[in-house]
C-alpha cells in the first residue's frame, strides 16, 4: 500500500499519517505540503493507490488541483479533507473524480471506515446536512446588511447558513474590512486559523479572494 498526504499543516500531516499507519501498518506514506511539491518530489512512476489531499491549499486552485493529481496518478483513489463540515460547493467531487470527502473533525475511527470504504472501490460522501436554526445569520451581521444593502443580497442567507459560528465571526470582520491580523487579534485566535476561515468563506461564496467577497457582501447579485 502507498499512500501520498498533502496538506500544508505539518501538525495535522504528522497526525494523519499515524492514523495511517495504524489504518495500514505496512503502508509506505510519503508527505507533501502541496500539489506542486508532491508533483515535485513524488516519483511519477510511483503506483498510488490512495491520496488524502486537503481542499485548501494556500495558492492552488483546488478544482485544478484534483485535475493535476488525476493527470499524475490516475490510478489512485483521491481524498479529500477539509475544514468544511458540510460538502455545501463540494457535492460535484464525485463527477470530478474524487472518491471520497471526510470533515478533518471525524475521528481517526471514521476516517478509516471512510478510507476503507474508499479502497473497495466505494465512493464515500457524506449527505449534506442542513443547518440548525441557530446557525443563522449573527445579529451583527444582519444588522449591517439591513442598515444599507442593496437590493439582490437575500442569496447570501442560504449561503451565511453554510457557515460555523467562528466563520461567521471571520466573516463580519471581513465586511468590516479589517486585515487578516486584527482579525485574529479581536477574534483571539491565530492569523493562520483566519486564513482557514477565509478560504471556507471563499469558497462558499464562490469568489476568489477578499476583493471579490467585499464586492458580494456589498454589490447586488449580478443577473444570471
Amino acid at each position: 500500500m502507498q499512500i501520498l498526504v498533502i496538506d500544508d499543516h505539518q501538525l495535522f500531516r504528522a497526525g494523519l499519517v499515524l492514523v495511517l499507519r495504524q489504518f495500514h501498518p505496512d503502508a509506505r506514506v510519503f508527505e507533501a505540503s502541496s500539489v506542486t511539491q508532491a508533483l515535485l518530489h513524488t516519483p511519477a512512476a510511483t503506483a498510488l493507490d490512495l491520496i488524502l489531499m486537503d481542499w485548501h491549499l494556500p495558492q492552488e486552485d483546488p478544482n485544478a488541483n484534483v485535475q493535476r493529481i488525476r493527470s499524475q496518478w490516475p490510478q489512485a483513489r483521491l481524498v479529500v479533507v477539509s475544514a468544511m463540515e458540510r460538502l455545501g460547493s463540494l457535492a460535484q467531487l464525485p463527477t470530478m473524480g474524487v472518491a471520497g470527502y471526510i470533515p478533518k473533525s471525524a475521528s481517526p475511527q471514521v476516517l478509516m471506515a471512510a478510507l476503507a470504504k474508499v479502497l473497495q472501490g466505494e465512493t464515500s460522501m457524506p449527505a449534506p446536512t442542513p443547518a440548525p436554526p441557530s446557525m443563522a445569520a449573527p445579529p451583527e451581521l444582519q444588522a449591517t446588511f439591513q442598515a444599507s444593502r442593496p437590493p439582490g443580497l437575500d442569496f447570501l442567507a442560504p449561503l451565511i447558513e453554510q457557515l460555523t459560528p467562528r466563520q461567521r465571526q471571520v466573516l463580519v470582520k471581513l465586511q468590516q474590512g479589517l486585515s487578516n491580523k486584527v482579525i485574529a487579534r479581536e477574534l483571539n485566535i491565530a492569523e493562520d486559523t483566519v486564513k482557514q476561515h477565509l478560504s471556507v468563506i471563499y469558497d462558499v461564496l464562490g469568489v476568489r479572494g477578499r476583493t471579490e467577497a467585499l464586492a458580494v457582501l456589498t454589490d447586488p447579485l449580478p443577473p444570471r
